[in-house]
């Protein structure tokens, strides 16, 4: 099994699983914990940018706020304000998605999802999903 201690390290998280669907962890955000998960092939994992991971996190809370900005733009009626970031999905190229539990819907648990590329430019477009 790779050892993952220097992404550990770099994300400033002790918790961690690395299971063969994929790789979680939380790390402290807002006086609580956020989960999040590494999405990649395993040897572009090994070898992600650690600079980028200090970034992410490190600027979480203002990305946070930039993603609230725009769900708050395309969904005028309701209050952006009110939805807790409950998911941070950091994919292999250093780009990363912030996930918002928006509640139950029809299709069931709804997902908002904000993407920045690796050079933090926020996406204009939101996408979501249910599980």
């Amino acid at each position: 099994m790779p050892d993952f201690k220097h992404i550990q390290n770099a994300l400033g998280t002790s918790s961690w699983e690395d299971e063969p669907y994929g790789i979680y962890f939380s790390i402290p955000y807002q006086s609580r914990e956020l989960y999040g998960s590494l999405s990649g092939e395993r040897a572009d994992i090994l070898n992600i940018d650690l600079n980028q991971l200090r970034l992410i996190t490190d600027r979480l809370a203002a990305v946070d706020e930039r993603a609230h900005q725009l769900i708050q733009k395309e969904n005028p009626d309701e209050n952006a304000a009110e939805l807790l970031l409950s998911d941070l999905i950091i994919y292999a190229n250093g780009a990363f998605s912030l996930g918002y539990d928006a509640g139950e819907s029809p299709a069931g648990q709804l997902y908002i999802y904000a993407a920045f590329n690796a050079d933090f430019s926020l996406q204009p477009e939101l996408f979501y999903e249910t599980y």
